[in-house]
């Protein structure tokens, strides 16, 4: 009997396929994200591991077409170079998605030597970046195979409406008004550092709809939220991108592609016409100054409007940039650097010598502001008198609709990690808390029934770095915000592809260590362990967040 290939991006799709009394026969699992693997692993269910089939050459391979598929896209006269860097992104993830299960599908179909499919069937006639997008894919790329539907299902149920935006808020000009972007972040930081200060109001995008309670809160920190209200609009949508240039090697692929871009037609047209009531917001209101978080999304559309005034506007990354070691590499940290390094700030902030080393890789328009530490964690006691023996696991985790190559750990990699560590919080018997990234938070109940030797947790960064005496991560934030806390950092990775920055190996005091291998992992630690101190010196400035916040940040004001 033949072999039938099931993939879902989500655990109720798995449970409608699971369930369907059509497809009793023998079938496999491909999951398609954390969420899927765990519901396999939970349910006994028989799956195939990506792991066997995408290898590190892939990696390079989709990295390098990604960015001529990015560069091929060519976009109308006069659109903002904000809305440029979002579609881009947008579609660079779009492209990755397919071009991943195209080839792994190709690879799974061979071995098995199966033409036989099954999917849940859902379809959506619109987009939005964080859309499912496995149903299309493979309905349009394998459209020549044998694939089974379960329950297809059409969702018309979407806003067919254009619309123009407004922001119907006036500042009050007798007070130092601030602008951010958002509050996430920790951003929140720089608001609780003028808490007591009746001069100074701040103002916050917020485009979801906020609780009483955090009304509240607001109000009492001076916090007023910017809402971007809807207004019909008789127009029609803004056709964006003129023509793309690649060269497609399989017309099916191009085929998906193109269909995949036409549902996100509706949201570039929607992000573009954003700006317009920015702009008029600005323009009829004054600002002190301007924080983003990144130079995408809003951040960008805030930045782009302001750039002609004279009010000052400063770009403070939310991650984490490194500099380049060879081609790849620099492919990657390109893309994460355009987040928060391109765009029209006036002022980037430096907040560590590992980002003003990436500086060399990635040129800013702006001016740098070495200003140290700003929004990462931030512990000043000693490693030494940190309660407890325990180690932090800190990893970085995309979905399916917004996979990253070669510098972010996919979901069966970040499993492997996981068996690894279990074995190694038995044999050393040390503690291991696993923080897990915002997006897959709701894996962590699965997640605890299948490592019992591992703690899981969402708690946040700067709280679990007083109970550890080391960082272990392949890529994330939390390495920035261990090294600020005074924490030792090893860099793992076991699949040899990808280091964040580089240590100096020569130092007795090290407070980076890299290890590609079970053996150099636990010497690592071993070594951690025996130190009491440690040089910081060559990633952090020594200057804390509130001296910077202050000396820094509120000096830009005129």
């Amino acid at each position: 009997m033949s072999i039938k290939i099931c993939l879902a991006e989500t655990k109720k799709e798995l449970d409608i396929i699971y369930s369907s009394i059509s497809i009793r026969n023998k079938i496999l699992c491909l999951p398609l994200n954390l969420e899927t693997y765990l519901f396999c692993l939970n349910k006994k269910i028989d799956f195939i591991n990506p792991i066997d089939f995408i290898d590190n050459e892939f990696h390079k391979k989709i990295l390098k077409e990604g960015e001529n598929f990015v560069k091929s896209i060519n976009f109308k006269n006069n659109i903002s170079e904000t809305t440029i860097l979002e579609i881009k992104s947008i579609l660079r993830f779009r492209f990755y998605s397919v071009i991943f299960l195209s080839e792994l599908l190709k690879k799974i179909l061979k071995k098995y030597k199966t033409n036989s499919l099954v999917i849940s069937g859902n379809n959506s006639l619109n987009h939005l970046p964080n859309s499912f997008l496995a149903n299309d894919i493979v309905s349009n790329i394998f459209s020549n195979i044998d694939i089974e539907k379960i329950n297809e299902f059409t969702d018309n149920n979407y806003d067919k409406q254009n619309y123009s935006y407004e922001i119907n808020i006036k500042t009050n000009d007798n007070k130092k008004n601030i602008l951010l972007n958002s509050l996430g972040y920790n951003f929140k930081r720089i608001i609780f550092s003028k808490i007591f200060n009746t001069k100074y109001n701040f103002y916050v995008f917020e485009e979801n709809k906020i609780s009483k309670l955090k009304k509240l809160l607001f109000k009492l920190l001076k916090i007023k939220t910017i809402d971007l209200k809807k207004k019909n609009d008789n127009f029609q949508k803004n056709i964006i991108i003129k023509n793309i240039d690649y060269k497609f090697a399989d017309p099916n692929i191009k085929k998906t592609i193109f269909l995949l871009i036409d549902k996100l037609e509706n949201y570039f047209s929607d992000f573009y016409k954003k700006k317009n009531a920015i702009e008029i917001f600005l323009k009829t209101n004054n600002f002190s100054l301007i924080l983003t978080s990144m130079v995408r999304g809003i951040g960008g559309h805030i930045t782009e409007s302001i750039n002609k005034s004279s009010c000052p506007s400063i770009c403070i990354s939310h991650g984490t940039v490194s500099e380049k070691f060879n081609e790849y590499d620099e492919i990657y940290k390109k893309i994460i650097a355009s987040s928060v390094f391109s765009g029209s700030s006036k002022f980037f902030a430096i907040q560590s010598k590992i980002t003003e080393k990436a500086l060399n890789t990635h040129k800013i328009k702006g001016e740098k502001i070495i200003t140290g530490n700003i929004l990462f964690s931030e512990n000043s006691n000693s490693n030494f008198l940190k309660s407890g023996k325990k180690i932090l696991f800190a990893v970085t985790l995309k979905n399916f609709n917004n996979l990253q190559f070669l510098g972010v750990e996919m979901y069966y990699e970040f499993i492997k990690n996981l068996d690894l560590l279990n074995q190694l919080s038995q044999e050393k018997k040390i503690n291991i808390i696993v923080k897990l990234h915002p997006s897959e938070s709701k894996c962590i109940d699965y997640l605890k029934n299948q490592y019992n030797n591992l703690t899981f947790t969402n708690k946040p960064v700067e709280k679990l770095l007083k109970k550890c005496f080391v960082t272990i991560s392949f890529s994330s934030t939390v390495i920035e915000d261990s090294l600020n806390s005074r924490t030792p950092v090893i860099l793992f990775d076991q699949w040899k592809r990808y280091i964040h920055c580089k240590s100096n190996n020569k130092s007795d005091k090290k407070a980076l260590y890299y290890a590609n291998t079970y053996k150099d992992l636990c010497e690592s630690i071993d070594k951690i362990l025996l130190s009491k101190d440690y040089n910081f010196d060559e990633f952090i400035f020594k200057s804390s967040s509130k001296e910077n916040i202050n000396k820094k940040i509120f000096s830009l004001i005129k």
